[in-house]
């Protein structure tokens, strides 16, 4: 007996895009079928017509629920969104799985790191969610500074227990030096791990910050000189040889130059599993917007960078040779190497089709480049989301007739867009999409499509 049949929409799989009926028993999707061949008796029928059925997103880098350093917000006790608003803006925005961070971040060289052994520190991270999330959700482990031995020796056990994937800096206060890398990258390779690497060129980094304060040029329109084109080509070169050797899979948190999207192709061109991460910022942006008034709110670290750079990825992202996009912002004062701000969810999927696809066929491209294999991360084994009772579980629906300017002073039902301020964006969702969210917590936005989780859109992924 089927629970649901989902009809007359253009359903998205990695195999294609069609037009058939989506059969939902008992909470998943049992198959497809061609139009008018499933008994609909005893089944609730959602009429698709128009719409685009694709699997849930998956957000692979969140930062949600935690204290932001009083140094980059300019104030104590400044916090991001807390898990309950967070994922249901994603749920919303039809994110059904996310990967957030567990471990210690230090901001500076010298704060400390959590002695605690990496399971122990999972499991308090995960009490934070569990019981809070409206979606699926899982970690990326952040090993920080010169990770000690028995840390090391941990990570075997924690891929056993399913945290397969561990975060690295290779510049800021959390720099793991390179011997340390190395030995990280060999042990999470025998467990078949992930590794999610920001990789900068720390000296170069540091060298220009010097060197702008001196020359009176440390101003945030050039944030770009600091985190620069060939501090991206050095570092993700210098990442992909080493992670060769230890044949560990690569996943690059931030791709913001074109060197950075010519290593990450020309390595899964000689078939190394490596991945990239493209914010929209980079996508949309150019350090020139940096010179406009309040520019730098629009920044993220590395920086964004020239135009040529912001063409290079919207290509590579179109062509395959980087596969994700991440959303995930943090504004910025105007001085370079001060961060005073307030890092925030942007779980909208508004306005981030309209640079990149704008007429094209949005279901083929999210078929052809945006859907991971059975809607995973690689190595990720997402928990499940917990929801209140009596809450209806079906999938979001967008639409491109409705739209509306962004309005830093008017989130939209959690989802924030000040970045894009003044930005007119389309395929918001519908008024009927939006009701009792606020009222009943919002409604996860996806189900299961032959292994999928799934959401409904139409015009935008």
């Amino acid at each position: 007996m089927l629970d649901t049949i989902v009809t007359g929409g253009r359903v998205v799989t990695p195999q294609g895009v069609a037009e058939v009926d989506v059969a939902i028993s008992d909470g998943k999707i049992a198959g497809l079928a061609h139009p008018g061949v499933l008994a609909t008796e005893g089944a609730q029928v959602v009429d698709a017509s128009g719409l685009i059925v694709l699997p849930g997103g998956i957000e692979p880098h969140t930062h949600i629920g935690i204290p932001v350093p009083e140094q980059w917000a300019g104030r104590p006790e400044v916090f991001t969104q807390p898990p309950e608003a967070a994922t249901r803006a994603a749920a919303f925005g039809g994110v059904t799985t996310l990967l957030d961070f567990a471990g210690t971040l230090p901001v500076t060289p010298d704060d400390p790191v959590s002695p605690d052994p990496i399971m122990r520190q999972m499991e308090a991270r995960r009490q934070a969610f569990d019981g809070h999330s409206y979606i699926d959700f899982a970690y990326h482990y952040i090993l920080a500074g010169a990770v000690s031995p028995r840390t090391i020796g941990e990570i075997g056990e924690a891929i056993q227990a399913g945290q397969a994937s561990f975060k690295i800096f290779t510049t800021f206060g959390g720099r793991v030096p390179y011997g340390h890398l190395q030995a990280i990258f060999e042990e999470v390779s025998k467990g078949g791990g992930i590794m999610a690497v920001h990789a900068e060129d720390d000296d170069m980094v540091h060298y220009m910050e010097e060197k702008l304060k001196r020359e009176g040029r440390d101003q945030g329109h050039n944030l770009h000189l600091v985190h620069s084109n060939i501090s991206e080509d050095v570092s993700f070169r210098k990442v992909i040889r080493m992670a060769e050797h230890a044949e560990v899979a690569i996943y690059f948190v931030h791709i913001t130059a074109k060197e950075g999207v010519a290593a990450v192709g020309e390595a899964r061109d000689r078939g190394q599993p490596v991945y990239g991460e493209a914010l929209h910022n980079y996508l949309e942006f150019t350090c020139d917007d940096y010179k406009k008034p309040n520019g730098t709110g629009i920044h993220t670290y590395p920086a964004i960078k020239f135009a040529s750079d912001r063409d290079a990825l919207q290509l590579g992202l179109m062509d395959g040779r980087h596969d994700v996009q991440g959303r995930q912002v943090l504004g910025s004062d105007d001085r370079v190497g001060v961060r005073r701000s307030q890092r925030h969810r942007d779980s909208d999927a508004c306005g981030v089709y309209e640079v990149r696809v704008a007429g094209r066929d949005v279901a083929e491209q999210v078929r052809r480049h945006h859907l991971d294999q059975r809607g995973e991360d690689p190595g990720a084994v997402p928990a499940q989301g917990r929801h209140r009772s009596g809450q209806r579980r079906r999938p979001s629906v967008h639409r491109p007739e409705h739209s509306q300017d962004a309005d830093a002073r008017r989130p939209a039902r959690g989802l924030r867009l000040q970045h894009l301020g003044g930005v007119r964006v389309r395929g918001v969702p519908g008024e009927d999409d939006a009701q009792g969210q606020g009222d009943r917590g919002g409604r996860e936005a996806g189900r299961q499509l032959v292994g999928w989780r799934v959401a409904a859109s139409e015009g935008v992924a």
